[in-house]
């Protein structure tokens, strides 16, 4: 009997292990965008969030996004446009800061996928503020900003003091600056910003996400909806 007993208790475990196992299997999400763009993402919480910025130069019937590379044209708040960091395709890495315009349409959001809301935001926020790695030190911005490229800073829990210990949970926000409502580009290895889905009660713009080297967590800040250009980072839910 005791045999009997510690077989199916054997078995009990082994089908433990490998229904975790297939569990953990499926923590496992594609974003591709139109083009055919493979971004890589990253399970935090009971969220999926893109681990980079979205890089389409089209939306997702293939119609062209207008590059714009021209100061005066970036004006232009009736046009979708994009442009690279400094106009220089060298920062590819970084993503393209999208206007306005592109944003709203959300038609350049990959199937599956949508443009976070503040309350996205929050509830990533949240989930990292209750996590056992956040510390005096590893505060929210730490935690979701790269290990890399920000702008040192001597502020304790900032993301710019110790860098190389930052990007906990793989988020990876890159400090890739942003555009502003006179096309000038802004604040390159010290600040990136998100766009969000989130109107603000109070200007009827759109709220955005800044990560800046010298800030512990993130703030939510309101541009020029119709000039400015950020980046996005896509969210679904599990």
């Amino acid at each position: 009997m005791k045999r009997t007993h510690l077989l199916l208790f054997a078995c009990t475990l082994s089908c433990l292990f490998f229904s975790c196992k297939e569990d953990d299997d499926k923590d496992t999400y594609t974003c591709v965008d139109v083009s055919g763009k493979n971004y890589k993402t990253v399970v935090i919480g009971d969220q999926v969030w893109m681990a980079e910025n979205l890089a389409t130069k089209r939306f997702n019937d293939s119609s062209d996004i207008y590059n714009s590379n021209d100061v005066r044209y970036w004006a232009n708040r009736d046009v979708p446009q994009y442009a690279y960091f400094n106009n220089n395709s060298s920062y590819f890495n970084y993503g393209l800061i999208y206007n306005y315009r592109s944003v709203a349409m959300e038609e350049l959001i990959p199937k599956g996928w949508r443009l976070p809301t503040r309350q996205d935001w929050e509830k990533l926020v949240n989930y990292v503020k209750l996590h056992p790695s956040y510390d005096s030190i590893n505060w929210v911005g730490k935690s979701l900003a790269s290990s890399t490229e920000w702008r040192a800073s001597n502020i304790v829990g900032a993301i710019g003091y110790q860098s190389s210990t930052n990007n906990k949970f793989g988020f990876n926000a890159i400090p890739a600056g942003y555009r502003t409502e006179y096309g000038a580009y802004y604040a390159e290895l010290e600040k990136t910003m998100f766009w969000t889905n989130t109107v603000d009660s109070v200007t009827s713009n759109l709220l955005v996400v800044s990560f800046s080297y010298k800030a512990t967590g993130i703030q939510f800040e309101t541009l020029d909806k119709e000039l400015c250009g950020c980046y996005i980072r896509c969210v679904k839910d599990r």
